[in-house]
């Protein structure tokens, strides 16, 4: 059985909406390695099933960054992501940001 599942491009469905979330983008841009996001996975299954989950970056390398979820998919259609799963998104792909990381004060929620 292969892992198939996309990651919602959040950051242009806010556009389309006419939303430009300036304050997102600026955290968005002073993420570190250990920092907390959410993204939205959709399944690839008919029909697909989505679920917003933590995933703590691990790497980041200009636009492109490379994280693990932080807790296992609730949604049978995603039960294949784990937490060893290496999950490569981009900064259009974060919903919001969960928890910074510890050298900025762990724990510190952004609210969007």
């Amino acid at each position: 059985m292969s892992l198939r599942f996309t990651i919602e491009r959040i950051d242009e469905l806010r556009h389309s909406a006419g939303i430009d979330d300036v304050e997102l983008h600026e955290d968005i841009n002073r993420l570190r390695v250990g920092d907390l996001v959410t993204l939205t996975f959709l399944s690839c299954t008919d029909p697909p099933i989505s679920e917003m989950l933590p995933v703590r970056i691990t790497r980041i390398a200009g636009n492109d960054f490379r994280g693990r979820l932080t807790r296992q998919p609730a949604h049978a259609g995603l039960q294949l992501l784990g937490k060893t799963t290496s999950i490569v998104f981009t900064r259009s792909q974060i919903h919001s940001i969960a928890v910074l990381s510890t050298a900025r004060g762990v724990g510190r929620k952004k609210p969007h």
